[in-house]
């Protein structure tokens, strides 16, 4: 999983993204983009980075956010963007976590977005 790192001068302390990670996978015809951990305030800059590499390929970005653990008014921001910059044609989110399900349904976004969850037993 990517991280940000610093170096140099107060590179000792932890570092303030450690508890989110954005990353980038290939999929069958899209890209898929992982979250996993907080998606907050402090989460939101690699965010939109790592969906600015994603809006610049062709095809669907499938937005796996199933190991989201947390998401605050910032990430549901950061949702909106991605369905904002992609067009609903081209933004799929992928096995939503109970956080994130409960965001856009209390939020009432859940509509705006196509949404793929896996089956139920």
């Amino acid at each position: 999983m990517s991280a940000l790192t610093h170096t140099g001068p107060g590179a000792s302390g932890p570092d303030p993204q450690e508890h989110f990670h954005a990353r980038l996978t290939a999929g069958l015809g899209s890209t898929v983009m992982v979250l996993d951990g907080e998606f907050d305030l402090a989460a939101y800059e690699q965010f939109m980075q790592t969906l600015a590499r994603a809006v610049s390929g062709e095809g669907r970005v499938e937005i796996d956010t199933s190991g989201v653990t947390l998401i605050d008014s910032t990430g549901l921001r950061g949702l909106l963007q991605a369905r904002n910059r992609l067009g609903d044609e081209r933004l799929l989110l992928v096995n939503p976590s109970g956080e994130v399900s409960k965001l856009l349904a209390l939020s009432g976004t859940r509509h705006l977005f196509h949404v793929s969850e896996p089956p139920r037993p």
